[in-house]
C-alpha cells in the first residue's frame, strides 16, 4: 500500500533530522507535495539538503555503522540512534552502546586489545591504509592513548565517524544508505549500494521510489532533459502527440497538462505545464519508461538525425528529413522511414514498417509484421512471426532503377505482397507460375509461361539448366542476370525463338518473375511490358530485389506453397 505523504515526510525526519519539526509543518510540507508544488523526490531532496542534515548528525551515525557492523544502517535501529541524539546523547554515548551490541565487528564482547582494536578500525575505515601516508603514526599516537586511559574506545570512534574522505570505503555510500531508508524504509543491500555510486540524491531518490512501487511523479508525467535527448517516464493519460518537426507537444489535444520537468538530467525537477519548449531541438525522444495511461502515441522526427523509443502500446512514428531510428515496443507500432537513412525495429508486436525515400532498414522483430519496402536501397528483416514483405509500387523501382532494391534477408513461413506493384489497394492470392527452367522438361516441369497475364507472378527454379546453359553441378549455379530472365521470353521455344503469349495483352501490363537457385537463394525481377505487348524487350527487365532464406528453410518450397504470395 503507498505511503501517504505525511508518512514519508515523517520517515524523512526521523532519519535525516535530530530535531523533529511539527506536526503542523509536516502537514504543510505534505500539502505542497498534495498540491503540486514539488514531487515526492523533491520533499524527500529539500529534507536531505536541508541544513538541519548538514550540520546534525545522521551522515555521522550512518558512518558509525559501516564501522561497527560493516554494513548499512536500518531503519529501526538508526531511528532508535536519532532519538537518542534528539535526547540529548552525545555521540560517545552513542558509540558506547553500539559497542556494548554483541553483534558488531569492534563490540566489547569480542575481547580486542586496544592494539588489535585500532588495527581492525582502520581496516574497516579505509579502502587501502598502506596509502595513507600519515596513518601510522597516527595508529601509534591513538594506541598510546587508549593505553593510558586517556581516551576511550567510544571517544575513537566518535572521531572516525566525523571523519569523511575519499579514502574511505563507505565515502560513497552514507548518502545512499540514508535516501534507502527515507523512500524504502529499510536498509540498503551491498548491491544497492555499489549501484546507487555516482547517482545524485534526487535521482537516487526517485529510482528508490520506484523501485518500491511508490510514484515518485504522484500520477504525472516526467520529462528528463540530457542535451538533447529527452526521456519521457511516469504517467500521461490521452492521446500524446510529439512533432519534432514543429516543435510541437500535445495531450489528448490540449497542452496544459502538469509534468515534472528536468533540464539537467534529473539533478533537479519541478512541476510545470507541459509546454512545447519541452520537446523543441530535441534529437532523441525515449517514451520506453511510460507507465499507463496513454491511449496512443504520434511521434514525428525532425530535419536532423533523430532517435525514437516507443512505449508499450500502439505508436505511429514517422521519420524526417535525417537519418532516423525508429523503435517500437510490444504495441503494434506503424514506424515509417522519411528522407535519410532509416532504421525501423518493431519490436514484440504486430507492427506495420514502411521504408521511405533514403536506403532503410526495417526489422519487424517478434510478432506477425508487416514490412513495407520504399525507394532506395531497404533491407527487410521479418524477424520471429510469420511476417509479410510488401514491395513498393512498379513506378518508385522504375522512377530510381539504379538506387531502388528491396533486400528481404530472412525470408522463412513469410509472405511476399506485390499488391502495390501491381497498383493494388488490397493484397489477395497473387496468380502464381512456377516451374523449372530446363526447356528440356517442357512436357513436365518446364515452367509454362505462355499463360502469363497482367499481375502474375513467375517462380522459376534453376536446378542446373537455365534454357542452354548447363551447370556442371550445384557449385557452378551462379545467380540470373537480366539477360538471362530475357532469354527466358525470347529463347522460350529453343535458342531463337520467343515465347508465344496465349493472350497478348491489349494494355500495358506488370509481371513479376522470381528466379531461385539453392546456392544464391531468389531473386526478383519486374516485368513491365509497356510497349510491343507482345513480346518482352531487355529494357523492361529489371531487378528489384533479392531474397534470402532463413537457415534450414526450404524457400523454394515456401514459395510455391498456397498463400505465400499475394499480388
Amino acid at each position: 500500500m503507498p505511503i501517504t505523504n505525511a508518512a514519508l515526510i515523517t520517515r524523512a525526519s526521523r532519519v535525516l533530522l535530530e530535531t523533529q519539526p511539527s506536526s503542523g509543518t509536516i502537514t504543510a510540507f505534505a500539502n505542497r507535495i498534495g498540491n503540486a508544488e514539488i514531487t515526492k523526490s523533491e520533499a524527500i531532496d529539500i529534507i536531505y539538503q536541508s541544513g538541519g542534515r548538514v550540520t546534525g548528525q545522521a551522515d555521522e551515525l550512518a558512518r558509525l555503522f559501516f564501522i561497527l557492523f560493516g554494513r548499512a544502517p536500518d531503519y529501526s535501529t538508526f531511528t532508535q540512534g536519532m532519538e537518542m541524539l534528539e535526547t540529548g546523547y552525545s555521540m560517545v554515548q552513542v558509540a558506547e552502546v553500539g559497542l556494548s551490541m554483541g553483534l558488531g565487528r569492534l563490540s566489547d564482547a569480542m575481547r580486542l586489545s586496544n592494539s588489535a582494536f585500532v588495527d581492525n578500525l582502520v581496516d574497516y575505515m579505509f579502502e587501502s591504509p598502506s596509502s595513507v601516508s600519515w596513518l601510522p603514526g597516527l595508529k601509534t599516537s591513538v594506541k598510546a592513548s587508549l593505553n593510558a586511559g586517556t581516551m576511550t574506545r567510544a571517544q575513537l570512534l566518535e572521531i572516525a565517524v566525523n571523519y569523511d574522505s575519499s579514502s574511505l570505503i563507505y565515502h560513497q555510500d552514507v548518502a545512499s544508505s540514508l535516501l534507502y531508508m527515507v523512500a524504502a524504509g529499510r536498509e540498503a543491500s551491498a548491491q544497492e549500494l555499489a549501484l546507487a555510486r555516482g547517482t545524485s540524491p534526487l535521482a537516487l531518490t526517485r529510482s528508490i521510489l520506484t523501485d518500491v512501487q511508490e510514484d515518485p511523479y504522484s500520477g504525472r508525467g516526467y520529462f528528463e532533459v540530457d542535451g538533447r535527448t529527452l526521456e519521457v517516464k511516469g504517467t500521461l493519460t490521452g492521446a500524446l502527440v510529439i512533432n519534432i518537426a514543429t516543435n510541437r507537444v500535445t495531450l489528448a489535444g490540449a497542452t496544459t497538462t502538469k509534468i515534472i520537468y528536468s533540464t539537467d538530467a534529473g539533478e533537479t525537477e519541478s512541476i510545470v505545464s507541459l509546454a512545447n519548449a519541452s520537446v523543441s531541438g530535441m534529437q532523441s525522444v525515449d517514451l520506453s519508461g511510460m507507465g499507463a495511461g496513454l491511449t496512443s502515441v504520434t511521434f514525428t522526427a525532425g530535419n536532423s538525425d533523430t532517435t525514437f523509443y516507443a512505449p508499450a502500446i500502439a505508436t505511429t512514428a514517422t521519420g524526417g528529413s535525417g537519418n532516423d531510428t525508429l523503435v517500437g515496443n510490444t504495441g503494434a507500432d506503424t514506424l515509417t522511414g522519411g528522407a535519410g537513412d532509416d532504421t525501423l525495429s518493431g519490436g514484440d508486436g504486430i507492427d506495420t514498417l514502411s521504408g521511405g525515400t533514403g536506403d532503410d532498414t526495417l526489422d519487424g522483430g517478434a510478432g506477425a509484421d508487416v514490412l513495407i519496402a520504399g525507394a532506395g536501397v531497404d533491407s527487410l528483416t521479418g524477424g520471429a512471426g510469420a511476417d509479410t514483405f510488401r514491395f513498393a509500387a512498379a513506378s518508385t523501382y522504375r522512377t530510381n532503377p539504379n538506387t531502388t532494391r528491396t533486400e528481404i534477408e530472412d525470408f522463412g513461413l513469410d509472405i511476399l505482397d506485390f499488391s502495390a506493384l501491381f497498383s493494388k489497394s488490397t493484397s489477395t492470392n497473387a496468380t502464381v507460375i512456377s516451374g523449372d527452367a530446363d526447356r528440356a522438361n517442357s512436357a513436365t516441369t518446364f515452367v509454362d509461361i505462355t499463360t502469363l497475364t497482367a499481375d502474375d507472378v513467375v517462380l522459376v527454379i534453376n536446378n542446373g539448366t537455365w534454357l542452354d546453359d548447363v551447370a556442371t553441378d550445384n557449385d557452378d549455379l551462379v545467380a540470373r542476370t537480366r539477360n538471362d530472365i530475357y532469354d527466358l521470353f525470347n529463347k522460350y521455344e529453343n535458342s531463337s525463338t520467343a515465347v508465344t503469349l496465349a493472350t497478348v495483352p491489349t494494355l500495358p501490363s506488370y509481371y513479376t518473375v522470381i528466379s531461385y537457385d539453392p546456392v544464391n537463394d531468389a531473386d526478383v525481377w519486374l516485368i513491365s511490358n509497356l510497349t510491343n505487348l507482345s513480346t518482352i524487350e531487355l529494357s523492361e527487365i529489371q531487378l528489384i530485389g533479392h531474397i534470402d532464406s532463413v537457415a534450414g528453410t526450404d524457400m523454394w518450397a515456401r514459395l510455391i506453397a498456397a498463400g505465400a504470395i499475394l499480388g
